[in-house]
């Protein structure tokens, strides 16, 4: 089994590199997806709240 690690270390030096780089796209997916809603979350219940109940606005 050691043999089959050192030769895909061989193959593949670039292999933590790899790794790296898709975690930093999921992560980047994930946080373009969940930026309109926790906007859309913070306007609707904290924000509408406060003008409804006359303590926001001008």
């Amino acid at each position: 089994m050691a043999d089959v690690e050192v030769a895909i270390g061989v193959w593949f030096p670039w292999r933590k590199s790899l790794m790296l780089g898709v975690v930093m796209l999921w992560v980047a997916a994930a946080a373009e997806v969940a930026g309109p809603a926790l906007v859309s979350y913070f306007i609707d219940n904290l924000v509408a709240n406060q003008v409804a109940a006359g303590g926001g606005g001008r």
